[in-house]
This record gives C-alpha cells, structure tokens and sequence, in this order.
C-alpha cells in the first residue's frame, strides 16, 4: 500500500506545470480568441522604453511621402474626398477577448495598432512638400484603419499617406466609408499583416467613470500616451439630426484627431474628435483666464453603425426549381 502512494506521488510531480494549471480543452467548447493574451506576453517582455526621435520619424514619413507622390503611386485627394460619401463599409472586426493585461502591457501592445496619418500639401512660399499629421489605429489586418473626416475632408492637401508604428509608409488608397456628423472615416491601405484593436460595440460596456488611455501624436510627439476617464455621454446636433458623443479626461491636443480611446483590456471605447476651452472672459477681440477643456470624442458605438459584416465569398446554391423572390 504504501509503495502503491508513493509512486502515485511521483507520478504526479513528473506532470508538466502547465497540465496542472490548465483544464483540458474539450472539442465542444469555442476556442477563446488569444490575440489579446499573445500581444499582452508580446509586450511584457519589451519593457525597456524605446526614446522616439521625432524628427527622425518626421524626415522619414516627407521623404518617403515625397517619393510616393513622385512616382505617381499615390490617390488624388479629391478621389479620396468624393469617397467620403459612402456610408457602409464591410470589415470583418476582430472579436474582443476579455482578458486584461497591465497598464504598462496594453499601452505596448496597443502602439503596435496606431498609426500616423499625413495630409501632404505644397505652401505659397516654396516648392517642398509638406506633411500635417493627424492620428488613426488599424481595425483589420488587411489594412483597414479609422481616423476622422474632417482628417481626409480637406481639398488643400494632394494626399494622404499613413506611416505604420513599425516606419513602413503607405498611400491611402481608398475610403471606404465616411460619417460627416459622426466625424469618422475607413481607410484602405495596402497591407495585409498589421495589427488591428478589437471594438467594444457597447457604450453601456463603459459607463462614467471607465478608465481611459489615449495614444496619439499631438503636436508631433509621437506615441504620446495620457490617462483619464470617461466623464459624460450627451448628445448634439448635426446637420443629420442629434448625434452621440462621449467627453473623456485624458489630454490630447491637435495632431490627436482619429486616435483610439481605449480601455483597460485595450478594447477601443471611443475615438478622439476636438477640444473645446472654456475662458472665464471671452469676448469677440480675446480669450483669457483658460479654466477648462472639454476632451470631445465619438463614442465607438457610432463606428460600430457604419461598418457591416462581410457577404460570404462562397454561397451555397438554391436547389433546383427554387425560384427568390423580392419583397
């Protein structure tokens, strides 16, 4: 007998640690969705900061930008403008997996996600191209990225161009869909390998109070992460009719417009819009005695409206003598 517990003893600390702490999963059972707990384990073991140089970053994107334009490789804003019109567009989201990183954790793993979008344009005063930036995330690897109308809506700029966290630079190919009142935008750009934030579809998933982070490039400090919370949702009017919009208290400043508003699983909660300062005296000649910015963004419920699902490539076939009929 006590031969029989000993080896059953040792037996068990032969087992791997990973079988000890993990069930079994049984074939019946959906497979959780990993690319969360894969870009949290990524991020974890790059906790060294990396200094960003931004006039490094800033030369790269003109002279690659230039070079596009040159070579003719790039669209014609006023193309990408008419496209604006469109109202839907099909992407297939990634789902959101519930599992939570550290703070440190999701904001690397997110970076991977955002990226710069450029409005390249020419000045009176010389024959050099020039670059504003604006801020925007990647929804889909197949190069699909969220940034704000009003980003692309401008007919003074010859293009737009996209830099990736990683340096590679890309023409805006396509818009795929616009909301003037809204403020969005989908993008197009050619790529097949980027890394996309899921979307939590829900504003009631995050209610006053939810913790916030922003990464965005206000005033060319790239990959400028701030924290808040979410303070208020109300509601506007646009042209179209009322509009949600949600207010936040993490800082972001021009540059910011299109940046992802993220919670504590790196889910994408909303997308920065504008800023709105509140002035003690204000009058038609001057502002002063700033006592208050109002942070404006677009809650992600409202992009979640205008993206459908994609239709199936393969249909099965109706059978034989079965005729559709319209309603």
């Amino acid at each position: 007998m006590r031969s029989s517990l000993l080896l059953a003893i040792a037996l068990l600390f032969t087992l791997p640690l990973s079988d000890l702490q993990r069930p079994p999963l049984r074939h019946d059972q959906p497979q959780q969705d990993t690319h969360s707990e894969r870009l949290c384990q990524d991020a974890s073991s790059h906790r060294t900061p990396v200094s960003i140089e931004d006039e490094a970053l800033k030369r790269q994107l003109l002279r690659a930008g230039t070079s596009l334009i040159e070579a003719k490789r790039t669209v014609p804003s006023k193309k990408l403008i008419e496209q604006l019109q469109r109202n839907t567009a099909s992407v297939k989201l990634l789902n959101a997996s519930p599992a939570s990183c550290g703070l440190v954790e999701m904001i690397e793993s997110a970076k991977q996600s955002v990226v710069v979008v450029s409005g390249f344009y020419k000045c009176a005063k010389c024959t050099h191209w020039h670059a504003g930036t604006a801020s925007g995330f990647v929804i889909a690897a197949d190069g699909i990225i969220v940034t704000n109308f009003h980003v692309v809506n401008d007919s003074s700029l010859e293009s737009i161009i996209v830099m990736t966290v990683d340096g590679r630079v890309l023409p805006v190919e396509e818009v795929l869909a616009g909301s003037r009142s809204d403020d969005l935008a989908i993008l197009r750009v050619s790529a097949t390998d980027l890394i996309p934030l899921p979307i939590e579809k829900k504003s009631a998933a995050s209610p006053v109070g939810t913790a916030v982070t922003v990464i965005s490039h206000p005033d060319g400090q790239h990959y400028t992460s701030t924290a808040g919370i979410v303070s208020r949702y109300f509601r506007s009017r646009s042209e179209a009719g009322p509009i949600d919009e949600m207010a936040i208290t993490a800082d972001y400043a021009r540059g910011s417009s299109g940046a992802p508003v993220l919670n504590a699983q790196g889910h994408v909660i909303g997308i920065v819009k504008c800023t709105e300062s509140v002035y003690y005296t204000e009058n038609a000649q001057q502002q002063r005695d700033l006592q208050m910015v109002f942070k404006t963004c677009v809650p992600a419920s409202s992009l979640a409206r205008i993206i459908r699902d994609p239709v199936p490539q393969y249909q099965a076939k109706a059978p034989a003598g079965d005729t559709q009929r319209g309603t």
